[in-house]
C-alpha cells in the first residue's frame, strides 16, 4: 500500500507546479474524469483540492491497487501526449513509483495494454472490426483512441522482441517508442532505401503524429475546451486506416528481420 508521503510525491508531480491542482483539470472536469476512470468523483468524495483528493484516494485501503494504478496510468498518459507537459521533470522517487504502478498492473491498465503474444498481423488487420461498433454509434473519439493504441501496442511489441538495450516501454512517450522501434528495425539506417520510400514512410510518421495529436485533444477524456475538434466519420476511418497501414508495415519489417 502506498504511504501518504509517496502519494504526496505523485500529487506534486501531477500538479505540474500548481499546488492543489492535477494537470489542467478544474473541479468539474476532475470529478468527471475520476468518475469515468475509477468510478468515484474524488473531489466530491474526499473534499479538499484536486491534489488532496488524489492523495487520499491513493492511500485509501477500501480501493484496490489496480484502480489506483489505472488512475496513475491515465494521468501519465495525458502528460505523455501533451506537449505542454514535456518540460515537467520527474524525480527519482516519482520514477520508482510510476515503475511500480506499471509493473503491478501491466496486464490490465488501460485499453492500450495487451499481452505481447497477442500482437500479430491478424490482430493488426482486425482493427476495422474493433471499431465497427464505435463507427455505428458515432463514437469517433474511441476510434482515435483505438488507432493510436494499435500503434503503441505494435511499437512496444517490436521493442520487447528485438535485440537492444533493456528499456521500460511503459515510461516512453509515443514518439520515443517509434524512434526506438525504428532503430531496432534499421529503418533509419538503411542506406539502400529509395528516397521515395523514405518519403512515404515519413508521410506515415506524420499521419501517426497527427493521430496522436487528435487523440490528445479529442479522444476519451482528454479533450479540453477550445482544443476539442470535431471529427467526422470519414476522418475517423482515415485515422484508423492510417494506423493499420503503418502497423502492418512495421510488423512485416519485424518478421523479415527475425527470418534473417
Amino acid at each position: 500500500m502506498m504511504t501518504i508521503d509517496e502519494a504526496k510525491q505523485l500529487a506534486n508531480y501531477f500538479s505540474v507546479g500548481s499546488a492543489g491542482y492535477i494537470l489542467n483539470f478544474n473541479n468539474v472536469t476532475w470529478n468527471i474524469f475520476t468518475k469515468k476512470i475509477v468510478g468515484v468523483e474524488l473531489q466530491n468524495h474526499y473534499g479538499g483540492s484536486k491534489g488532496v483528493s488524489f492523495q487520499k484516494f491513493l492511500v485509501d485501503d477500501q480501493f484496490d491497487d489496480s484502480l489506483k494504478n489505472k488512475l496513475i496510468h491515465s494521468l501519465k498518459d495525458i502528460m505523455d501526449q501533451d506537449k505542454q507537459y514535456e518540460s515537467n521533470e520527474m524525480n527519482p522517487i516519482v520514477q520508482l513509483l510510476l515503475e511500480d504502478a506499471f509493473k503491478e498492473d501491466d496486464s490490465t491498465i488501460l485499453r492500450k495494454t495487451k499481452f505481447s503474444s497477442e500482437i500479430d498481423l491478424l490482430y493488426i488487420r482486425q482493427l476495422p472490426i474493433r471499431i465497427q461498433t464505435d463507427i455505428k454509434n458515432k463514437d469517433f473519439d474511441s476510434v482515435l483512441t483505438k488507432a493510436n493504441t494499435l500503434i503503441d501496442e505494435v511499437l512496444k511489441f517490436i521493442i520487447e522482441h528485438t535485440e537492444g538495450s533493456i528499456v521500460n516501454t511503459n515510461l516512453f512517450k509515443s514518439k520515443e517508442l517509434r524512434k526506438e522501434a525504428f532503430e531496432r528495425l534499421n529503418i533509419k539506417t538503411e542506406t539502400d532505401m529509395d528516397n521515395r520510400i523514405k518519403a512515404l514512410i515519413g508521410a506515415l510518421n506524420t499521419l501517426s503524429d497527427k493521430i496522436l495529436e487528435m487523440r490528445n485533444s479529442q479522444g476519451d477524456a482528454h479533450a479540453h475546451g477550445s482544443r476539442r475538434i470535431i471529427i467526422k466519420e470519414e476522418e475517423a476511418i482515415l485515422a484508423a486506416n492510417s494506423s493499420l497501414i503503418l502497423c502492418e508495415y512495421l510488423f512485416t519489417k519485424y518478421k523479415m528481420l527475425n527470418e534473417k
